[in-house]
């Protein structure tokens, strides 16, 4: 075979491929996403006094991963796995979890406690794996609590573990904070999947359609919740988490608390209050990775 027939033949090779990945590309499922930074950080950043950290921007060494589920939508994990890290924690957002995301892909202005507290896990030795929501749920309204109970969800769920468990072979832990607990408990519901434990932070659980699940799934391994004492957010309130506990079935349930934060500069169920662990975010993190040690 001469090489110009060799040449025709890669070239030809090499336009399906691309036909496929174009195609595969324009098949995914999307919405515009949206951005609510506008709305909360310019009011926050006037009575942010004290001047805690409201956001974290995508850091050195973070990479974004991207997934794609069987329900042809993609779901961004932002990700860093530092030298010898020994474990891996999933992290679910909680409010709409739409993360601030850029045109090339990096995390920008996302400022719920989820995103701005992930530094902390890494000198304590753990990857992180923050969760965006799919493709198809970008928009304002973004991810529910009802849709977090779907069948369209799991498989979402399925898609982010298989990846995150091909680029990382060591233990993963699940943490879910608000809503994002409502994810866990989505998560829980598929014990086949290799997570070792569930941590519910400030979780949302009451008053809300589809937020029951964090009470009715049966979680076959350990769930751990992490609250603030002075948590008043009606949807996760410090009075309900004892009750909660008591709900919940599982081989075991711990609960810790957190007694510390700065004064709130929004409402109880805001990025920026105790619910949220507003500067209290390392005691948070702290507390939550004392039990998967």
């Amino acid at each position: 075979m001469s090489n110009i027939a060799k040449l025709m033949i890669s070239l030809a090779l090499m336009s399906q491929l691309f036909s496929v990945v174009f195609a595969q590309d324009k098949a995914l499922i999307t919405v515009p996403r949206y951005d609510d930074a506008d709305e909360f950080l310019p009011p926050a950043e006037k009575r942010n006094i004290e001047r805690v950290k409201l956001v974290l921007k995508q850091q050195p060494g973070e990479e974004t991963f991207t997934a794609i589920s069987k329900r042809s939508v993609s779901i961004k994990i932002v990700a860093k796995i530092p030298d010898g890290a020994k474990a891996g924690v999933v992290l679910f957002v909680g409010g709409n979890s739409v993360l601030s995301m850029g045109a090339d892909d990096k995390l920008e202005r996302s400022f719920n406690f989820t995103s701005r507290s992930r530094e902390y896990y890494w000198p304590l030795g753990f990857a992180t794996f923050l969760v965006d929501a799919p493709s198809d749920h970008l928009d304002k309204e973004g991810l529910t609590p009802q849709f977090r109970n779907t069948p369209e969800f799991a498989e979402d769920i399925k898609a982010v573990i298989a990846l995150i468990s091909a680029k990382f072979k060591k233990p993963l832990y699940a943490v879910g904070h608000s809503n994002g607990a409502v994810a866990t408990a989505a998560l829980a519901a598929m014990p086949e999947l290799p997570i070792l434990s569930y941590t519910l932070v400030s979780p949302a659980h009451m008053q809300w359609p589809g937020m029951d699940l964090v009470v009715k799934t049966k979680y076959t391994k350990p769930v751990f919740i992490v609250e603030n004492t002075r948590d008043e957010c009606r949807y996760s309130s410090a009075g309900s988490v004892d009750g909660l506990a008591r709900s919940i079935s599982s081989p075991s349930v711990i609960v810790s608390w957190v007694e510390a934060g700065k004064p709130p500069i929004g409402g109880p169920c805001g990025p920026f209050g105790f619910h949220s662990f507003f500067g209290a975010e390392q005691a948070a993190v702290e507390a939550i990775v004392k039990n998967l040690n």
